[in-house]
């Protein structure tokens, strides 16, 4: 009985995953941190309702603030809101919304560095 439960569980996880990789693209660092945030959506879903161990709330929490700072690095927040709000583009206003940009890509990396391996169960 557990074969048949797993193969349907194996089904059910290639059609959840099947417009994502549809969607997917090799040219872009965008698509690699969409497929990142995919499976740390699914993983948070699972940890938060089916989670047995003791930090599971706490270790959700910490996987939606990774797909926090993944929708930042991946959509440019800081350079973008620096060009829309900016009434004049400057070189120096551009280094510094690199530079917030660079800033968060460190700390989702450090983040994922510090919990990844805390998110099981």
């Amino acid at each position: 009985m557990w074969k048949i439960k797993e193969y349907i569980r194996k089904i059910k996880n290639l059609i959840r995953w099947a417009p994502i990789i549809w969607r997917d693209h090799d040219w872009d660092y965008h698509f690699i941190y969409e497929m990142l945030k995919h499976k740390l959506t699914f993983t948070e879903k699972f940890i938060r309702e089916k989670g047995y161990h003791m930090f599971n709330t706490e270790d959700a929490d910490s996987i939606v603030k990774a797909i926090e700072l993944i929708n930042k690095v991946q959509n440019e927040y800081y350079l973008d809101k620096y060009l829309s709000e900016a009434t004049e583009w400057t070189k120096e206003g551009i280094d510094k919304a690199v530079e917030e940009h660079d800033k968060v890509k460190q700390e989702l990396f450090q983040h994922l560095n510090d919990n990844i391996e805390k998110w099981w169960d």
